[in-house]
């Protein structure tokens, strides 16, 4: 088991679109769309990859509430958060806002409380996600990643997804795989 803490009580930051949340792919199934996860091999794909009809489906499906409430969770998402816990680490949710659904907070947080059991003290809508101070971050935007760790000195892991998976870690701690067996370093 790859340990993602060094000390009981260590703030742990965790995003969810791509961490815990298996958006691409119930997007993706949501447009009946030919493209699979492993067609999605950058960061903007809605832009992309999707033809102008399935960027206009996209975006009244992600102006709905109902599709952020009905998200599947990542395969090794429990896990994950599981390890955590086991760790003892102060657990924060950062997640950027959908500012075209109007409930979309909402629809989050109830999603975050039905599948893992967070409580709202527990849940940031954050665009900059960077910004939160932790000791450890995760997130699948190698962006964001290179950004927290620019401005902090813990350790900061991005979740292997096809989207990122030609982007150089740069300063990363670790690529770390979910699989229903747990996590694991890539």
């Amino acid at each position: 088991m790859t340990r993602l803490t060094s000390r009981s009580g260590e703030v742990a930051l965790v995003d969810v679109d791509g961490v815990l949340a298996d958006f691409v792919p119930a997007l993706l199934h949501r447009l009946d769309s030919p493209l699979t996860v492993e067609d999605i091999d950058c960061w903007d794909f809605i832009k992309e990859k999707l033809t102008p009809e399935e960027r206009a489906m996209t975006m009244a499906l992600l102006s709905q509430d109902t599709f952020w409430r009905d998200l599947p969770v990542c395969e090794g998402a429990h896990k994950l958060i599981e390890q955590l816990q086991a760790e003892e680490a102060r657990i924060y949710i950062a997640s950027s806002p959908w500012t075209s659904c109007p409930n979309w907070e909402g629809a989050r947080r109830d999603w975050l409380l039905q599948h893992f059991k967070f409580k709202p003290n527990q849940f940031i809508s954050i665009q900059e996600k960077w910004l939160l101070d932790g000791d450890v971050f995760i997130d699948d935007k190698s962006e964001t990643v290179w950004e927290w760790q620019a401005l902090h000195d813990g350790r900061a892991y991005i979740i292997d997804r096809p989207w990122n998976r030609y982007m150089s870690l740069r300063v990363a701690s670790a690529r770390l795989k979910l699989t229903a067996d747990g996590v694991s370093r890539c």
